[in-house]
């Protein structure tokens, strides 16, 4: 009969060869025993396949993932998607998440785990995560509560895009646009200039020009973000956005095309000196080619205006902070008169200079961003350049 010692002997020889042959196939007692070993794998897979949740899971995977790197093993594959913020390193490779919720941006040093992510041993994920594996952090990104920005979509929708200043690029005005001159920012002494996300327009004599007319003969959109601290007490002071100069007219010094505000109950909107050919957009008899729409502007509150016009349908839309305020048919020949007589000769479009009623104004104010399309944006599209743009600078803004 077999002893107890002798089955006990009996069994650690059999693990010395289980051993023996391990090593003669190559396999070292390290990567029996070692973090990264296969008992450690074993004990991952098994815990893995017992995680309740999706956060647990992703909580192993981190844990195990920092293992392997404090022990210094190679070719570590991280769960997710690395995302980058945007710097000189990361040039088009940029990448960040903003949580609209809770105002965080996600960017360098965190990863995207999309949905239907594989984690072996446990299943696809049903949610979307950001992980930062060096902290520690993982936090699941509620639906419709964030956004992907990158090189590849930025801020705006970028079809038909010819002008674009924004927070992601509005320190470098090379980087705007073809054609783009800044005047009165340098000066000494200056109040304006770039400082805070935002560029300061001081009233006295800052403003941007663009060169050409843009190619804007049949769809145009007009976008400003940012904030009006100031509109004169006067009778025709007024607050202005975007023009556009060809010279024709004395008696707006050149000017063909115009948006701005006054009595801070009013924007207004033209192309060319016809007649619009609707009373109920039309300034009044006089100015007929006026565009002129009811609305409340508050200063010292951000604000993004949009306006957009089609030739094909002849529809002329208003929106504030993404959402339409008015929508108005005018007249074919008010527009047709504008591409044929003005669109042709225009020298360049101007940002936070215009005249009107013989007074020239200059923009007292910020600007978030602002662009031009030669094509008409939809209502969606509209919407999106206001949500992503609106959330990226408050993000940055509060950092």
């Amino acid at each position: 009969m077999e002893t107890k010692e002798n089955k006990g002997v009996t069994l650690i020889a059999l693990a010395v060869t289980i051993i023996v042959m391990l090593i003669l196939a190559g396999v070292t007692i390290s990567a029996l025993t070692g973090n990264s070993g296969i008992t450690t794998k074993a004990k991952q897979a098994k815990m893995l396949s017992e995680a309740k949740t999706e956060e647990e899971a992703i909580r192993l995977v981190v844990t195990y993932t920092n293992m392997q790197k404090n022990i210094g093993e190679e070719n570590i594959i991280y769960l997710g998607e690395p995302l980058h913020d945007k710097d000189l390193v990361s040039g088009d490779k940029w990448k960040v998440i903003l949580d609209t919720e809770k105002q965080e941006k996600y960017g360098t040093g965190w990863y995207f785990i999309e949905k239907n992510t594989e984690i072996e041993k446990y299943g696809k994920t049903k949610n979307e995560w950001v992980v930062n594996y060096e902290e520690g952090q993982i936090n699941q990104l509620e639906e419709d509560k964030y956004m992907q920005i990158s090189y590849a979509n930025g801020l705006a929708v970028t079809d038909g895009l010819i002008f674009n200043a924004d927070a992601i690029n509005m320190e470098d005005s090379s980087s705007w646009g073809e054609g783009v001159k800044v005047y009165g920012f340098d000066d000494e002494n200056e109040s304006g200039g770039y400082r805070d996300n935002a560029l300061y327009f001081d009233g006295i004599n800052d403003y941007i020009t663009i060169d050409g007319n843009l190619n804007v003969d049949k769809e145009i959109t007009l976008e400003f973000y940012g904030n009006i601290e100031k509109c004169g007490n006067n009778r025709f002071s007024f607050v202005p956005l975007f023009s556009a100069y060809n010279g024709k007219n004395s008696g707006t010094a050149g000017l063909c095309m115009r948006m701005f505000s006054y009595h801070q109950n009013t924007i207004v909107t033209n192309f060319g000196y016809n007649s619009c050919g609707n009373k109920d957009v039309w300034e009044g008899n006089n100015a007929q080619h006026n565009l002129a729409i009811r609305y409340n502007i508050k200063l010292n509150q951000d604000v993004m205006f949009t306006a957009t016009y089609n030739y094909e349908n002849s529809i002329y839309k208003i929106y504030s902070d993404g959402q339409i305020i008015k929508e108005a048919k005018i007249s074919q020949s008010y527009w047709e008169n504008f591409r044929t007589n003005d669109i042709p000769s225009i020298k360049y479009f101007q940002i936070g200079k215009s005249m009107w009623n013989a007074i020239t104004e200059y923009f007292t104010g910020k600007m978030y961003s602002a662009r031009i399309y030669n094509r008409t944006l939809t209502d969606s599209e509209v919407l999106e350049n206001y949500e992503k743009t609106v959330a990226y600078h408050k993000i940055e803004n509060s950092k």
